[in-house]
């Protein structure tokens, strides 16, 4: 079952805290856009490996009074993948050092400070209460969107839930859609926990990055896709977002090789079903070609073939075309059907053919002469090699 984990900014937190509790952000403004999942309070050092990342901590200095201990505390709290640090000056903390303060500089690592005064209890309980509203609001716009792409006939019900997120018919939205090949998935039987533990962290850095956008955003995982479901987006949204994943995925050694589709500035509310259907053919195709990004803007006659709905429709032109030669190879052990792709691919040029087949280009002639009598085609005549080059592209989107 897939695990989701959706947290709020700390952006958010903050503008609550701000206001009820004094709290006070001094150094990391750039990591404002961190999420956090849950609010801890932490005194010993040696809980900090406990943590599973992106909490907010808390601290009261009781355990380390001392500039030194609390600096590398600090440490260990970035180190453990948490949001931020919230320092609650008063009784043990007078002043954050600013040592501490320059390491949170550094490494854009928020470091808020609240009053002695705030009783934690409430602060704690007020900021995991929206954390949870969030996660809710979440859930409820991420089951929106699944309802719209895999159960397109209960309408009434998910556009209610966009309706009050703001989503509208005209929104604007844009799904960019990342798959993952299963080559290396299966070379080692442990590789399937790996996969399923990369899978999550991949997840959580596009919530990361997604909420550093200020958009509003679905991320699903399901088999080797991840989609995500940008909504409000503008021009260079979807560059910015591949960009910012591929230097993640340079980061994890273990990641199988990835490609992207990108759908087109018409998708909408309305349709994404049809673009969830075209992307994943696009990218379930790509590691087949020599490209690792597709827009679906720029597919040409693809565009047009992933835009038929029935599959059957496009399996029945792909054999009425090319069934007898296929038929032909299964039967024989000729390879005619690799030559008419080879020469329909290099524009009939029989001497590119014959050096990608190591053959002889009279004996491509020759091969070439016996297709056009098993396909009934005439290989010279430009609607003929249309035809039998359409036909390949459909096999390629069938597979």
């Amino acid at each position: 079952m897939e695990r989701r984990t959706v947290a709020v900014t700390l952006e958010k937190i903050y503008e609550v805290a701000i206001r009820n509790y004094g709290m006070e952000l001094l150094a990391g403004e750039k990591g404002i856009y961190r999420l956090a999942d849950w609010v801890h309070v932490v005194e010993e050092t040696d809980y900090i490996k406990f943590l599973k990342g992106r909490e907010l901590i808390i601290t009261t200095g009781i355990s380390r009074p001392d500039e030194e201990e609390l600096f590398l505390f600090a440490q260990k709290v970035y180190e453990a993948n948490a949001s931020g640090l919230v320092i609650n000056i008063g009784k043990y903390i007078p002043k954050v050092p600013e040592r501490v303060l320059d390491f949170c500089r550094e490494h854009d690592f928020p470091v808020f400070t609240i009053p002695w005064e705030v009783h934690l209890v409430e602060f704690n309980r007020e900021l995991c209460n929206l954390i949870y509203k969030s996660e809710r609001e979440y859930d409820n716009l991420d089951t929106a969107v699944r309802k719209a792409i895999f159960q397109t006939e209960g309408s009434q019900e998910y556009q209610m839930t966009f309706s009050k997120e703001g989503i509208t018919k005209e929104t604007k939205v844009r799904l960019i859609q990342c798959y993952f090949s299963s080559a290396d998935v299966k070379k080692e039987e442990k590789k399937v926990y790996d996969m399923t533990q990369f899978y999550y962290l991949f997840s959580q850095y596009c919530q990361q990055i997604l909420s550093e956008r200020g958009r509003k955003y679905v991320v699903f995982h399901a088999g080797f896709y991840v989609t995500i479901v940008l909504f409000g987006a503008e021009a260079g949204d979807d560059t910015w977002v591949i960009e910012r994943i591929r230097k993640f995925l340079v980061s994890q050694e273990k990641a199988a090789q990835s490609f992207f589709a990108v759908s087109d500035a018409d998708t909408r509310i309305s349709n994404l079903a049809e673009k969830y259907r075209n992307l994943s053919k696009i990218c379930h195709w790509m590691p087949r070609g020599e490209r690792d990004v597709c827009y679906e803007e720029r597919m040409g006659m693809w565009r047009l073939l992933l835009a038929i709905p029935d599959d059957t429709i496009l399996q029945k032109y792909e054999e009425r075309v090319l069934g007898e030669l296929k038929r032909v190879d299964a039967e024989t052990g000729s390879a005619y059907c690799r030559i008419l792709e080879a020469y329909l691919n290099e524009n009939g040029n029989i001497q590119e053919v014959a050096a990608q087949s190591f053959l002889h280009r009279n004996t491509i002639t020759y091969h070439l002469k016996k297709i056009a009598e098993i396909t009934g085609r005439n290989l010279s005549s430009a609607q003929d090699r249309m035809e039998l080059y359409l036909a390949f592209q459909i096999q390629k989107i069938l597979e």
